[in-house]
Protein backbone atom coordinates (compact mmCIF):
# COMPACT_ATOMS: atom_id res chain seq x y z
CA UNK A 1 0.00 0.00 0.00
CA UNK A 2 0.86 4.01 -0.60
CA UNK A 3 2.49 6.13 2.42
CA UNK A 4 2.21 9.26 3.36
CA UNK A 5 5.16 10.31 5.23
CA UNK A 6 3.49 13.50 6.44
CA UNK A 7 5.77 15.47 3.44
CA UNK A 8 9.43 14.16 5.24
CA UNK A 9 11.74 12.36 3.08
CA UNK A 10 12.84 10.74 5.58
CA UNK A 11 10.44 8.83 7.78
CA UNK A 12 10.31 7.72 11.44
CA UNK A 13 9.61 4.22 12.48
CA UNK A 14 6.50 5.54 14.54
CA UNK A 15 5.22 6.64 11.47
CA UNK A 16 4.19 3.19 10.27
CA UNK A 17 1.78 3.07 13.21
CA UNK A 18 -0.49 5.81 11.80
CA UNK A 19 -0.65 3.46 8.47
CA UNK A 20 -4.17 1.32 8.53
CA UNK A 21 -4.57 -1.56 7.98
CA UNK A 22 -1.23 -3.15 7.14
CA UNK A 23 1.48 -1.39 8.12
CA UNK A 24 -0.06 -0.75 12.10
CA UNK A 25 -0.41 -4.75 12.12
CA UNK A 26 3.52 -5.42 10.84
CA UNK A 27 4.39 -2.36 13.48
CA UNK A 28 2.44 -3.84 16.34
CA UNK A 29 3.44 -7.25 15.65
CA UNK A 30 7.07 -6.64 14.95
CA UNK A 31 7.50 -4.67 18.38
CA UNK A 32 5.57 -7.00 20.22
CA UNK A 33 8.40 -9.82 18.95
CA UNK A 34 11.26 -8.20 19.94
CA UNK A 35 9.36 -7.45 23.46
CA UNK A 36 9.28 -10.62 23.41
CA UNK A 37 12.59 -11.20 22.84
CA UNK A 38 13.82 -8.66 24.70
CA UNK A 39 12.17 -10.35 27.57
CA UNK A 40 12.83 -13.85 27.51
CA UNK A 41 16.90 -12.33 26.63
CA UNK A 42 16.16 -10.71 30.43
CA UNK A 43 15.54 -14.01 31.62
CA UNK A 44 18.15 -16.30 29.84
CA UNK A 45 21.06 -13.51 30.68
CA UNK A 46 19.64 -13.59 34.27
CA UNK A 47 20.46 -17.68 34.72
CA UNK A 48 23.38 -16.99 33.07
CA UNK A 49 25.09 -14.31 35.18
CA UNK A 50 23.58 -16.28 38.18
CA UNK A 51 26.20 -19.54 36.88
CA UNK A 52 28.84 -16.66 36.71
CA UNK A 53 28.60 -15.60 39.97
CA UNK A 54 28.57 -19.15 41.26
CA UNK A 55 31.87 -20.22 39.14
CA UNK A 56 33.63 -17.10 40.54
CA UNK A 57 32.05 -17.33 44.03
CA UNK A 58 30.50 -13.70 43.77
CA UNK A 59 28.23 -13.93 46.73
CA UNK A 60 26.92 -10.48 46.56
CA UNK A 61 25.02 -8.56 43.55
CA UNK A 62 22.33 -11.16 43.68
CA UNK A 63 19.93 -8.04 43.83
CA UNK A 64 21.31 -6.23 41.35
CA UNK A 65 21.00 -9.29 38.62
CA UNK A 66 17.54 -9.69 39.75
CA UNK A 67 17.03 -6.03 38.99
CA UNK A 68 18.27 -6.80 35.63
CA UNK A 69 15.77 -9.40 34.81
CA UNK A 70 12.76 -7.15 36.21
CA UNK A 71 14.16 -3.98 33.99
CA UNK A 72 14.30 -6.18 30.97
CA UNK A 73 10.92 -7.48 31.53
CA UNK A 74 9.72 -3.80 32.53
CA UNK A 75 10.93 -2.65 29.46
CA UNK A 76 9.59 -5.48 27.06
CA UNK A 77 6.15 -4.62 28.23
CA UNK A 78 6.60 -0.94 27.60
CA UNK A 79 7.30 -1.48 24.18
CA UNK A 80 4.25 -3.79 23.65
CA UNK A 81 1.90 -1.60 25.09
CA UNK A 82 3.46 1.15 22.84
CA UNK A 83 3.09 -1.16 19.82
CA UNK A 84 -0.90 -1.79 20.88
CA UNK A 85 -1.71 1.79 21.46
CA UNK A 86 -3.89 2.86 18.51
CA UNK A 87 -1.43 5.28 17.54
CA UNK A 88 -4.51 7.26 14.89
CA UNK A 89 -6.27 8.09 17.69
CA UNK A 90 -3.48 9.48 19.55
CA UNK A 91 -2.41 11.77 16.09
CA UNK A 92 -5.75 12.78 15.64
CA UNK A 93 -6.95 14.18 19.29
CA UNK A 94 -3.06 15.28 19.70
CA UNK A 95 -3.07 13.35 22.68
CA UNK A 96 0.45 11.73 21.96
CA UNK A 97 1.84 11.05 25.81
CA UNK A 98 1.12 7.57 25.94
CA UNK A 99 3.38 6.92 22.79
CA UNK A 100 5.92 9.19 24.51
CA UNK A 101 5.83 7.49 28.32
CA UNK A 102 6.22 3.98 26.69
CA UNK A 103 8.72 4.62 24.60
CA UNK A 104 10.91 6.41 27.35
CA UNK A 105 10.11 4.30 29.89
CA UNK A 106 11.29 1.25 27.86
CA UNK A 107 14.52 2.65 26.71
CA UNK A 108 15.62 4.24 30.05
CA UNK A 109 14.83 0.41 31.03
CA UNK A 110 17.11 -1.14 28.84
CA UNK A 111 19.92 1.95 29.36
CA UNK A 112 19.36 0.68 33.36
CA UNK A 113 19.60 -2.88 32.68
CA UNK A 114 22.68 -3.09 30.06
CA UNK A 115 24.13 -0.70 33.60
CA UNK A 116 23.07 -2.95 36.02
CA UNK A 117 24.43 -6.38 33.84
CA UNK A 118 27.76 -4.28 33.09
CA UNK A 119 28.12 -3.67 36.96
CA UNK A 120 27.80 -7.29 38.05
CA UNK A 121 29.94 -8.77 34.95
CA UNK A 122 32.73 -6.00 36.28
CA UNK A 123 32.66 -7.79 39.58
CA UNK A 124 32.77 -11.36 38.55
CA UNK A 125 36.20 -10.06 36.24
CA UNK A 126 37.31 -8.92 39.00
CA UNK A 127 36.95 -12.01 41.43
CA UNK A 128 37.88 -14.37 37.94
CA UNK A 129 41.20 -12.09 37.72
CA UNK A 130 42.22 -12.45 41.35
CA UNK A 131 41.02 -16.75 42.00
CA UNK A 132 41.83 -18.05 38.31
CA UNK A 133 43.87 -15.74 36.32
CA UNK A 134 45.07 -16.35 32.72
CA UNK A 135 42.14 -18.80 32.68
CA UNK A 136 39.41 -18.84 29.54
CA UNK A 137 36.18 -17.61 31.97
CA UNK A 138 38.83 -14.61 33.14
CA UNK A 139 39.22 -13.64 29.84
CA UNK A 140 35.78 -13.96 28.68
CA UNK A 141 35.05 -12.00 31.60
CA UNK A 142 37.20 -9.22 30.83
CA UNK A 143 35.81 -9.16 26.99
CA UNK A 144 32.38 -9.68 27.87
CA UNK A 145 32.93 -6.29 30.19
CA UNK A 146 34.44 -4.06 27.82
CA UNK A 147 32.13 -4.92 24.82
CA UNK A 148 28.86 -4.21 27.74
CA UNK A 149 30.55 -0.81 28.87
CA UNK A 150 30.71 0.19 24.89
CA UNK A 151 27.33 -1.11 24.43
CA UNK A 152 25.79 1.16 27.64
CA UNK A 153 27.75 4.55 26.77
CA UNK A 154 26.40 3.93 22.73
CA UNK A 155 22.95 3.21 23.81
CA UNK A 156 23.25 6.77 26.65
CA UNK A 157 24.77 8.93 23.73
CA UNK A 158 22.07 7.58 21.81
CA UNK A 159 19.13 8.49 23.98
CA UNK A 160 21.08 11.71 24.66
CA UNK A 161 20.67 12.71 21.21
CA UNK A 162 17.09 11.65 20.25
CA UNK A 163 15.28 12.46 23.11
CA UNK A 164 15.77 15.98 22.71
CA UNK A 165 15.21 16.07 18.85
CA UNK A 166 12.12 14.09 19.43
CA UNK A 167 10.78 14.97 22.40
CA UNK A 168 11.37 18.47 23.06
CA UNK A 169 13.05 20.27 20.41
CA UNK A 170 9.70 19.98 18.11
CA UNK A 171 7.70 22.04 20.28
CA UNK A 172 9.60 24.87 20.74
CA UNK A 173 8.70 28.23 18.93
CA UNK A 174 11.21 26.95 15.74
CA UNK A 175 8.49 27.59 12.79
CA UNK A 176 7.11 30.91 13.11
CA UNK A 177 5.38 32.60 16.48
CA UNK A 178 2.52 30.38 16.93
CA UNK A 179 4.11 27.23 18.02
CA UNK A 180 7.00 24.31 17.87
CA UNK A 181 6.35 21.73 14.67
CA UNK A 182 4.65 19.22 16.81
CA UNK A 183 2.03 21.41 18.08
CA UNK A 184 -0.24 21.13 15.87
CA UNK A 185 -0.31 17.35 15.58
CA UNK A 186 -3.76 17.62 13.71
CA UNK A 187 -3.51 20.88 12.14
CA UNK A 188 -5.27 22.30 14.92
CA UNK A 189 -4.04 23.83 18.05
CA UNK A 190 -1.23 26.60 18.51
CA UNK A 191 0.52 25.96 15.32
CA UNK A 192 -1.88 25.95 12.79
CA UNK A 193 -1.47 28.55 10.65
CA UNK A 194 2.14 27.07 10.33
CA UNK A 195 0.84 23.50 9.12
CA UNK A 196 -1.04 22.76 6.49
CA UNK A 197 -3.71 20.09 6.54
CA UNK A 198 -4.48 18.21 2.98
CA UNK A 199 -7.22 19.20 1.81
CA UNK A 200 -10.02 15.81 1.18
CA UNK A 201 -10.30 16.26 -3.09
CA UNK A 202 -6.52 16.37 -3.45
CA UNK A 203 -5.82 13.66 -1.08
CA UNK A 204 -4.64 11.53 -3.59
CA UNK A 205 -2.91 13.72 -5.70
CA UNK A 206 -0.82 14.72 -2.69
CA UNK A 207 -0.36 12.03 -0.98
CA UNK A 208 -0.26 9.15 -3.12
CA UNK A 209 -2.96 7.24 -0.81
CA UNK A 210 -5.94 5.59 -2.30
CA UNK A 211 -8.84 6.52 -1.92
CA UNK A 212 -10.15 3.99 0.90
CA UNK A 213 -6.90 5.75 2.61
CA UNK A 214 -8.26 8.85 2.12
CA UNK A 215 -11.30 8.48 3.41
CA UNK A 216 -9.87 7.41 6.38
CA UNK A 217 -8.04 10.25 7.31
CA UNK A 218 -11.02 12.80 6.13
CA UNK A 219 -11.26 15.03 9.07
CA UNK A 220 -14.38 14.76 11.24
CA UNK A 221 -15.13 18.62 11.95
CA UNK A 222 -14.36 19.67 8.60
CA UNK A 223 -14.75 17.30 5.54
CA UNK A 224 -13.39 19.35 3.44
CA UNK A 225 -10.04 18.65 5.07
CA UNK A 226 -8.02 14.84 6.24
CA UNK A 227 -6.27 14.73 9.11
CA UNK A 228 -2.95 14.65 7.37
CA UNK A 229 -1.16 17.58 8.09
CA UNK A 230 1.94 18.62 5.73
CA UNK A 231 4.47 19.30 8.21
CA UNK A 232 7.20 20.09 5.84
CA UNK A 233 5.49 23.14 4.95
CA UNK A 234 8.02 24.29 8.23
CA UNK A 235 10.75 24.64 6.50
CA UNK A 236 12.47 24.20 10.10
CA UNK A 237 11.05 21.30 10.83
CA UNK A 238 11.74 19.69 7.67
CA UNK A 239 15.66 20.79 7.75
CA UNK A 240 15.26 18.73 11.59
CA UNK A 241 13.31 15.49 11.15
CA UNK A 242 16.16 13.73 8.98
CA UNK A 243 18.36 14.18 11.78
CA UNK A 244 15.43 12.94 14.29
CA UNK A 245 15.11 9.90 12.14
CA UNK A 246 18.68 9.42 12.19
CA UNK A 247 19.05 9.35 15.82
CA UNK A 248 15.60 7.08 16.05
CA UNK A 249 17.50 4.82 13.44
CA UNK A 250 20.84 5.28 15.31
CA UNK A 251 18.66 4.40 19.24
CA UNK A 252 17.02 1.03 17.04
CA UNK A 253 20.64 0.14 16.03
CA UNK A 254 22.14 0.36 19.47
CA UNK A 255 19.27 -2.09 21.05
CA UNK A 256 20.31 -4.33 18.55
CA UNK A 257 23.78 -4.25 19.56
CA UNK A 258 22.51 -4.97 23.15
CA UNK A 259 21.06 -8.06 22.19
CA UNK A 260 24.02 -9.23 20.20
CA UNK A 261 25.86 -8.38 23.56
CA UNK A 262 23.71 -10.79 25.27
CA UNK A 263 24.28 -13.55 22.22
CA UNK A 264 27.94 -12.85 23.01
CA UNK A 265 27.85 -14.06 26.61
CA UNK A 266 25.10 -17.16 25.90
CA UNK A 267 27.46 -18.41 23.43
CA UNK A 268 30.19 -19.60 26.13
CA UNK A 269 29.83 -21.92 29.43
CA UNK A 270 29.57 -19.18 32.16
CA UNK A 271 31.17 -22.13 33.82
CA UNK A 272 34.66 -22.62 32.04
CA UNK A 273 34.45 -20.13 29.83
CA UNK A 274 34.82 -21.91 27.02
CA UNK A 275 32.78 -21.67 23.27
CA UNK A 276 29.67 -23.22 22.82
CA UNK A 277 28.39 -21.96 19.68
CA UNK A 278 29.96 -21.45 16.18
CA UNK A 279 33.06 -23.70 16.77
Amino acid sequence: LPHWWFGFSLPMLSFTGYDPPVCFWIFSIGFTATAFLCAVLGQVEYEYIEKVRAAVGLTTYRRHNAAFRFLMIFAGINLSALAWTDHVYFYKSGFILPHVVTTLAAFTGWLIALQINYKVLQQCSKLADEKMPSSPLATLLQTSVRRKKIGFIALGVCMAIHVPLGYILPWFPLCGDLGGCGAAWNCKGINAQTTRCIPFDTCEAETGLSASQCAYWQSESNSSLTDLAAYATCSTCENMNPFTAISQYLLVGALMCMVGLFYFDLSYDPSTGERLMGK
